[in-house]
């Protein structure tokens, strides 16, 4: 967890200052629970801040509708998935709705930019090709004992689940 927000003991600032003076950004980063989910929000805000050219703090209250919706369509440009280009969306709002609620900007531009269908009915996984599993399977030693168990498993894995993927007749 980020420890950037406990004031140190050796620090003689009272608690009330100590608080006012952290970043907005960390205030933020701190309600997540997971570290991966504060890496990806991150990230996304990041890259939307460097796409419309924000530099400071103060330029935020600047940012407009039309912002959110340029950098939806220039993600798709770049041929980001659906959830991908979702979950960037949702991470410019929820900052957003943080700084509505710190009364830093009034409203949340990303509030009404449509979000890309995702057919949640269907899960993609990515396919592994055939050079990503000769790796995979020459990856354990096959000098020792250890090895050829590994390298045994690996191989019946990647056999059972390409006959469960076939389709069954009935």
């Amino acid at each position: 967890m980020n420890h950037d927000l406990i004031p140190s003991p050796k620090n003689k600032i009272s608690l009330l200052k100590a608080i006012k003076e952290i970043p907005e950004e960390l205030l933020w980063k701190a309600n997540f629970n997971s570290d991966n989910s504060i890496e990806t929000y991150d990230k996304a805000i990041h890259s939307f801040l460097s796409f419309i050219g924000v530099s400071a703090p103060e330029q935020l209250r600047d940012v407009e509708h039309g912002h959110v919706i340029a950098f939806k369509k220039y993600l798709q440009n770049l041929g980001h998935s659906p959830r991908t280009i979702n979950n960037r969306l949702s991470a410019i709002s929820s900052l957003f709705n943080h700084l509505i609620d710190k009364q830093i900007v009034k409203i949340n531009v990303a509030q009404g930019v449509r979000r890309m269908p995702v057919n949640s009915d269907r899960v993609e996984a990515k396919v592994m090709t055939p050079h990503e599993v000769r790796k995979i399977l020459d990856t354990p030693d096959a000098e020792t004992l250890k090895g050829i168990r590994d390298k045994t498993i690996l191989f019946s894995r990647f056999i059972l689940s390409t006959f469960s993927a076939l389709p069954q007749k009935r």
